[in-house]
């Protein structure tokens, strides 16, 4: 009876712990949207891309039009349950005397390219080696987030 009695609360214990545990485990999940807000409620999220399930990366712009900064925030997930989000530095706004201005953040696994039109005039696109690439018509920002370097890119903004 007591060996009974020994091994029920045994089992009750174990399952008491794992239960403990996964409830912790659960509390270090990344919430990106909480996160984001938590450093300005102003800030928004113009894409989220997906490169595995390991790894995505958030476009973020703070403010509107020609007071608007962008960054990214990129999300590791270890397993399931864990994961982490980094801010690739500080929020970056463009200025200058040119059509557009842009800057290139290598990750080792991804490469981002991003800027913004600099002109008084909203682009219709803007091409990164003729090819067309995101282009946020509010803020005038343009980016591209690439698994692949990105050697001497060319950037063309069309305005029609």
């Amino acid at each position: 009876m007591i060996k009974k009695l020994a091994i029920i609360l045994y089992l009750l214990l174990l399952c008491s712990c794992s239960f403990l545990l996964e409830n912790n485990r659960q509390q270090t999940v990344f919430d990106a949207e909480s996160f984001i807000q938590s450093i300005d409620p102003d800030i928004r999220i113009i894409e989220q891309k997906k490169l595995s399930n390991e790894k995505e990366i958030y476009v973020l712009i703070r403010g509107y039009k020609n007071s608007a900064a962008i960054n990214f925030l990129t999300v590791y997930r270890e397993d399931k349950q864990d994961s982490r989000g980094y801010l690739n530095g500080n929020f970056i706004d463009f200025e200058g005397e040119v059509d557009f201005s842009y800057e290139l953040i290598d990750e080792g696994d991804v490469t981002i390219l991003f800027g913004k039109n600099l002109t008084f005039h909203h682009a219709d696109e803007v091409l990164l080696n003729n090819e067309a690439i995101s282009y946020d018509s509010e803020s005038q920002f343009f980016y591209h987030i690439s698994e692949e370097p990105l050697q001497n890119p060319k950037i063309d903004v069309v305005i029609k």
